[in-house]
């Protein structure tokens, strides 16, 4: 947390590296070395804390979820690459019809359902 922001502020921040890596594989119903493996497939990048450990942030949990429902679906880790970049294409195309529109929202239905889980 920096000096300029609330703790409610640091939690609402989807960026900020708050999650171990067991609460990681936890939360996704998986274990540890499958984490490492989505990591080590480049994934997520978890920042490290001054220990050496891994902190994932909440974006990072939201891409792993998809990540790993993607998987159990049988979609290859390149499928999900490919996926995952078109997703973010989606959403860059959809804010620049917005901001030519003058700020009118997108037409219903043109949302990529992903909510914005990726870089």
């Amino acid at each position: 947390m920096t000096g300029h922001e609330s703790p409610a502020e640091a939690l609402e921040d989807r960026r900020r590296p708050l999650y171990t890596i067991g609460q990681v594989a936890e939360l996704l119903g998986t274990g540890q070395p499958a984490v490492r493996r989505l990591e080590d497939l480049h994934f997520v990048s978890p920042v490290r804390s001054e220990g050496g450990h891994r902190r994932y942030s909440r974006e990072d949990l939201e891409t792993l979820h998809e990540v790993t429902e993607l998987s159990r679906e049988g979609i290859t880790p390149a499928g999900i690459h490919r996926i995952l970049e078109l997703r973010v294409r989606v959403r860059e195309l959809e804010e620049e019809l917005r901001t030519t529109r003058g700020g009118t929202p997108a037409p219903t239905g043109t949302g990529t359902g992903t909510g914005d889980r990726h870089p």
